[in-house]
């Protein structure tokens, strides 16, 4: 029998349903442009499944469709764009629409930390000095 090059070849124990989470959750959930996504292919929905090899990558949000997001992903030092169904996506942990949109900072906090921290590290070398070396020693002879 020869062997098998199709689009879904080698994936008979890549994502089993098993341990798998299914629900509404990730396909309910709204994005927005520039938000973070992970891409977590779901094995029961065929429909909109991006290739096995953008299988938890982290992306970018490029356009919001219907049924579907564009999402841009760096592979290598290229940047790819998938369009995989809401099913197959799940939000980044680290953005902000798993945090609530409350983790964004203002510029003026931003700038008031960075102020601080060149004043701690100025007054660290200030106490850090080293001292005065000493003369050498006349020998004797």
């Amino acid at each position: 029998m020869t062997h098998s090059k199709g689009f879904r070849h080698k994936t008979r124990g890549l994502k089993k349903d098993s341990k798998h989470a299914h629900g509404l959750s990730n396909i309910l959930t709204q994005y927005s442009v520039n938000d973070e996504v992970v891409i977590d292919i779901d094995p029961s929905q065929v429909k909109g499944m991006p290739h096995r090899r953008f299988q938890g990558k982290v992306g970018v949000v490029e356009e919001i469709r219907p049924r579907s997001l564009v999402i841009s992903l760096p592979i290598g030092n290229k940047m790819k764009q998938i369009s995989p169904r809401l099913e197959h996506i799940r939000p980044h942990r680290g953005s902000s629409v798993s945090v609530g949109k409350t983790a964004t900072k203002t510029e003026t906090e931003i700038k008031t930390k960075t102020k601080t921290k060149a004043e701690t590290t100025k007054a660290k070398a200030k106490t850090t000095a080293k001292p005065k070396a000493k003369a050498p020693r006349a020998s004797k002879e």
